[in-house]
């Protein structure tokens, strides 16, 4: 299973100048994904579509590392405010969404119901934000500290391990806002 997730604050959505949101907007989404943003009533769909194809992109980049980023290769085809399904160079991603008046989460994964087969969670951090994934990961397992080791590979591709398991890992954070996200099930080494 490939999965990745992407938080985005609403502070750093509302700061762009109204010029700053045009040109990152024609160089950011299709003409379908355009049209689509056009149609939707949703307060801040472009913070949505974006964190939809952040994440599909760290999902992807577990398939295929040290890719480089256009996103236009990974376009939005569904969206209901709840999920999304989004096409990339390695087919297509299922992911769902979460949001409030701070942030908007999305968490992605390869398979159809694997956004189902995800722990995920979003929080304010104040200074160290692998020290605090940890730490929340720890309380939520109900574990100590010294038992969450997070890793990277060559590709810089975070990998959790928990009690002596190995699961797969996604981290994000956009100013004071961090997410992340691990299968449920371990994975061998």
């Amino acid at each position: 299973m490939s999965l990745g997730n992407d938080v985005i604050s609403i502070v750093h959505l509302v700061e762009r100048t109204e010029d700053r949101k045009q040109r990152y907007f024609n160089k950011t989404y299709t003409e379908n994904e355009i049209r689509i943003i056009k149609t939707l009533s949703i307060q801040h769909v472009e913070g949505f579509f974006w964190a939809l194809k952040e994440s599909a992109y760290k999902a992807y980049f577990r398939v295929i590392p040290k890719v480089i980023m256009s996103p236009k290769q990974f376009e939005v085809l569904t969206f209901d405010g709840k999920g999304a399904t989004v096409k990339t160079p390695a087919g297509l991603m299922h992911s769902k969404v979460e949001f409030t008046e701070e942030y908007i989460h999305a968490a992605c994964s390869i398979r159809e119901n694997g956004v189902n087969e995800i722990e995920y969670r979003v929080f304010q951090f104040k200074e160290n934000f692998h020290q605090e994934v940890k730490t929340k990961i720890a309380s939520y397992q109900n574990c100590g500290v010294d038992q969450v080791e997070i890793s990277k590979d060559e590709n810089n591709v975070p990998t959790l391990k928990l009690k002596n398991q190995h699961y797969l890992l996604s981290l994000s954070h956009d100013y004071n806002w961090g997410s992340y996200a691990y299968q449920k099930q371990s994975i061998s080494v």
